[in-house]
């Protein structure tokens, strides 16, 4: 079951002039110094990107720092040794606090698919059941309440 989308942001540290009424397009990308997780920890939606910025702008993109962590990720970037592509809700309070800002990402947008799944051949217990419509509940109220900017 699809939970949410949610779109990717070009984020960096609290001096760059990043501002999320100001997209940045693929096509620009390779101008910025990025942390990203290492190969083995890369989600295949910042991969497929990654080839698409290669296939757009020509060029490599800049990789600064490879983390070996998310918390090194944002550390990295909060540091100021480069920008990373991260989803708001991974970096809300962050954002909030300042010490992180963003831009949306645009000339296409990078999502994800937040989804749950079942083994369609099990039997669950009516707890189980219970906790998914509790957790569909709290993603519906986060989504609701601007916590978890996502569609």
């Amino acid at each position: 079951e699809e939970l949410l989308v949610e779109e990717f942001t070009l984020v960096g540290p609290s001096e760059s002039d990043l501002s999320p009424g100001q997209p940045v397009s693929l096509k620009d990308l390779w101008q910025y110094p990025l942390v990203l997780p290492a190969t083995q920890y890369q989600p295949e939606s910042i991969r497929s990107f990654l080839k698409s910025l290669r296939d757009l702008s020509g060029r490599e993109p800049q990789i600064s720092v490879v983390a070996d962590s998310f918390h090194h990720t944002k550390g990295s970037v909060v540091a100021g040794l480069g920008y990373t592509l991260m989803p708001l809700s991974a970096f809300y309070h962050e954002a909030r606090s300042g010490q992180l800002r963003y831009a949306p990402l645009r000339d296409p947008p990078m999502t994800r698919k937040i989804v749950m799944t079942t083994d369609p051949a099990s039997q669950f217990p009516r707890a189980a059941e219970l906790v998914k419509t509790l957790i569909k509940q709290e993603v519906t109220q986060l989504i609701a309440d601007g916590v978890w900017p996502a569609m």
